[in-house]
């Protein structure tokens, strides 16, 4: 909850293997791969891949796939075969990214306009074959999520509230930052139209000088966009997703983030319900829980008690801990009079 990580795509052009063992160097929590070529997906390079975040502790949260740039092409032309062979591909990435332990998979989808001389496809029609994507990344046991892209039917928030109504659970959403300000759209409108089925974030900035930088360097409005995050019960992580050029040395994407911690805090609030063997179960203020390992938990934690996660790192929240203590005990005290 409130991990911050990095994506390998921070350092394209280098190969997969080499940018996960270049970023699992500075030990972040989680981290997202984008897949940069088929072979990558062979058997000895996920294998590599793997051991390479076991060995640093580091969590994979995402997989996201080259091809997106041709999705439109793949799924949405309309042409039946094509359809059939894009999804026996992406049935590849849904296993790479499931034998990686990866929670999501990112989709950019169809662009805003037709292509190659088609008309674009009706939303009903597209929604089927989102439906079918979905299902084949669920057999692997990972969530599939549209990303908000500039220039791509995923760049208005009504098509994403029509995709969350018509595909329910089945579907989640990742925000991008940049995507947003590039598609000169409202961030808080969109993440308003993904909702409660926003589960990944692409954290960057965006300024009339640069269009995609380091967090803090621009003018983006975190503000507003935590506050919005707050108020639909956000309680995934954050990616740093930035291109090669936006920085100097690979060491500056983890001064960034601690930076950027320190200055932007995000809080989310919970309760313990309950200790079941070495986790936790934590309830939010919309009554979802969530488990999580004990060891990150103060020592003063115990079941009843109120916490506080802020970027990542719990505190007891000793008053309003004592503010429900009395209130258990005025209730009891009412049963006995």
């Amino acid at each position: 909850m409130f991990r911050f990580g990095v994506s390998t795509a921070c350092l394209y052009p280098m190969n997969v293997a080499e940018s996960v063992e270049k970023i699992c160097a500075l030990k972040p929590p989680v981290c997202e791969i984008f897949m940069n070529s088929i072979g990558e997906m062979d058997n000895s390079e996920v294998v590599k891949i793997k051991e390479l975040l076991k060995s640093s502790g580091t969590e994979l949260i995402s997989f996201h796939p080259f091809t997106a740039i041709v999705e439109g092409l793949l799924f949405f032309s309309g042409y039946k075969r094509r359809i059939e062979d894009g999804l026996e591909l992406y049935k590849r990435y849904f296993h790479a990214a499931s034998l990686l332990g990866a929670k999501y998979f990112v989709f950019h989808g169809e662009r805003d306009h037709a292509t190659f001389g088609q008309t674009m496809i009706d939303e009903d029609s597209a929604f089927l074959v989102y439906e079918k994507l979905c299902k084949a990344a669920q057999n692997e046991g990972v969530l599939f999520t549209q990303e908000n892209v500039a220039h791509f039917r995923s760049q208005n928030p009504e098509f994403l509230r029509n995709m969350k109504n018509a595909l329910g659970k089945n579907i989640g959403f990742t925000f991008d930052i940049k995507q947003a300000y590039r598609a000169n759209a409202n961030p808080v409108k969109l993440i308003d139209a993904m909702g409660d089925r926003l589960v990944h974030f692409h954290i960057n900035d965006f300024s009339a000088e640069k269009e995609c930088c380091l967090p803090g360097s621009g003018s983006v409005d975190y503000g507003r966009i935590f506050e919005k995050l707050s108020e639909i019960g956000y309680v995934g992580d954050f990616v740093l997703e930035v291109y090669k050029k936006n920085f100097g040395e690979i060491c500056d994407l983890k001064k960034n983030i601690l930076d950027f911690n320190s200055q932007h805090p995000i809080k989310k609030n919970f309760v313990i319900d309950r200790f079941e063997e070495n986790f936790a179960v934590l309830e939010d203020s919309q009554k979802r829980c969530f488990d999580i390992s004990k060891s990150l938990l103060p020592q003063n934690a115990h079941e009843g008690c109120h916490i506080t996660n802020t970027n990542g790192f719990f505190s007891v929240d000793m008053q309003k801990t004592s503010v429900s203590k009395s209130s258990i005990k005025q209730k009891i005290s009412k049963l006995f009079e």
